[in-house]
């Protein structure tokens, strides 16, 4: 007969909603995460030629920022550290304990994180971040 239903299409029409909502729920809660990647290159001259500017760039995919750091010449991947802090993503550089001589670096972060974050640090430098909403 049409239009009659059985028990079996009622059960199975139940089991799809109940799947769709877990679904949406599980879909909508996003555990916090920090992905982080940092691109640097030698700079020419010295380190008293470093400007003291921070440019952002901010897409769907987190932010960029494009900065002039002074950091040891021997600089590379293992001498740095992204650490989320509350509302601030720190970015820490691990200087070696001997003196070494100083080179100024051209550096770009990328940075997508979940919370959104409020500033950011970037060595001693604390900069506010500003979100549209």
């Amino acid at each position: 007969m049409p239009g009659k239903r059985t028990k079996t299409s009622s059960y199975i029409k139940g089991a799809g909603i109940a799947c769709w909502a877990v679904l949406l729920v599980t879909a909508c809660q996003t555990a916090p995460f920090i992905k982080r990647k940092l691109s640097f290159t030698r700079l020419p001259g010295t380190c008293t030629t470093q400007p003291a500017n921070l440019r952002m760039i901010s897409n769907i995919g987190g932010e960029r920022f494009e900065f002039q750091q002074c950091l040891p010449i021997s600089f590379n991947e293992k001498q740095w550290q992204v650490t989320r802090q509350g509302d601030t993503v720190v970015l820490a550089f691990h200087r070696p304990e001997s003196v070494e001589e100083m080179a100024l670096f051209q550096l770009t972060l990328d940075i997508d994180s979940y919370p959104l974050y409020d500033f950011i640090t970037i060595g001693a430098d604390t900069y506010p971040i500003g979100h549209s909403k």
